[in-house]
Parts: structure tokens; C-alpha cells; sequence
């Protein structure tokens, strides 16, 4: 029998932290065991062992992975963002924010099913994060900038967890909660409000 080979082997690293992001983002932490994460990736126990050494090894390879995705994309978009619109700036987070939904969601229950992030991934990723979006304000027209890296920041953290929550509700309870008559006009809907929520917090006083 062949052995297997380090592709084999980030391969199937990459099948089980695809898996489990599903599994913690539906479900949580607490509810996961190893023996329902390794039949959700479809391998045994000892290869999930093997691989992540226990269930919270599992768990901070997927916000890792969520983290990293999250940030690679939004630096490709971040070209084309510089000399877009606010509205036309907000539609694209948002959509990202919407086609990474799961991984969203398990970044919000990262902060409830633990109280806080970990040491590790603020320093890691979230706070990096966070200067990078503050960065992207600084494109915006002098009479729309934020008047100091604190109210950047507290912008920035604001409109990020809107834009998680409206990202990971499904388009039924979005349209009965926006009293949108027509589905197809929800996004332009939760766009708008959310171009308008962040400018307001955006604008010095």
C-alpha cells in the first residue's frame, strides 16, 4: 500500500477543517464531539487526532482558516474598493460576508459560546483586521473621515458585526424583518441601511 504523501495529507486537513467550519458555525463548540467531526469530514478519529490533536485543535484551525480566507479576499477586492462609492463598498462586504456565511457565523459564536476571542486570534487576526478596514477610510473624502484610529476602529467594529449579523440571517427572516415586499429587493435594502449606518458612524461629529 502506497503511502500517503504530504498532499494526501493537507488534503485531508483541508477536508476535515472545511467540515468541522460547517459543523461548529450550525452547532457550536460545545455540541461537537471528535467522533461527529471525523464522520462529518468523513475519516476516522485517529485521523483527526492525528492531524489536530484534540476537538479545540480542530476548532482554532477553522478560525484560522475562516480568518485567512476572509482576509485574502477582501485584499483582492481591496483595489477595485479605493475609488468605489460608499454604497458600491458596502455591496461587495456585504456579498462576501454572504457567500462566506458559514465561516461568519462560526467567527460570531466564537464571541458567545466563549465571552471573548482568544489572546492568539486577536493579536493574529482580529486586530489586524481591523487596521486594515480602518485603512480603507482613509480613501474616503476628507469631509467623511473619521477624525482619529479610535473612532476609525469603533466604525470599523461597529459596521463589521452589522454586517455579520445581516450576513447570517437567512433572506426569509431578512425580508419579514425589513418589511421588503419583493425578495429580490432585499439586498439592495440591507445595503443601503448598511451604507447609511456606516457613514453616519463613519462622519466626525
Amino acid at each position: 500500500m502506497a503511502r500517503p504523501t504530504q498532499h494526501d495529507s493537507e488534503r485531508t486537513r483541508a477536508r476535515i477543517v472545511d467540515a468541522a467550519v460547517l459543523s461548529f458555525s450550525a452547532e457550536g463548540f460545545s455540541a461537537m464531539t471528535t467522533r461527529r467531526l471525523a464522520e462529518a469530514a468523513e475519516v476516522n478519529v485517529a485521523t483527526l487526532s492525528y492531524h489536530f490533536g484534540s476537538k479545540e485543535g480542530v476548532y482554532r484551525a477553522c478560525v484560522d482558516a475562516v480568518y485567512t480566507r476572509l482576509t485574502d479576499r477582501a485584499v483582492d477586492l481591496l483595489p477595485t474598493l479605493m475609488e468605489a462609492t460608499p454604497e458600491v463598498m458596502m455591496r461587495a462586504i456585504y456579498r462576501l460576508a454572504r457567500e462566506e456565511q458559514a465561516g461568519v457565523r462560526l467567527l460570531l459564536r466564537e464571541v458567545l459560546d466563549h465571552g471573548r476571542l482568544t489572546a492568539t486570534t486577536e493579536e493574529a487576526h482580529f486586530l489586524p483586521g481591523i487596521e486594515q478596514y480602518a485603512g480603507m477610510l482613509d480613501h474616503l473624502p476628507a469631509a467623511l473621515r473619521p477624525d482619529s484610529p479610535t473612532h476609525a476602529r469603533l466604525a470599523v467594529v461597529s459596521v463589521g458585526f452589522l454586517v455579520s449579523r445581516f450576513a447570517t440571517m437567512d433572506e426569509d427572516s431578512l425580508q419579514h424583518a425589513l418589511g421588503v415586499p419583493d425578495r429580490a429587493d432585499v439586498e439592495d435594502a440591507v445595503v443601503r441601511a448598511l451604507t447609511r449606518t456606516a457613514l453616519s458612524l463613519v462622519r466626525s461629529p
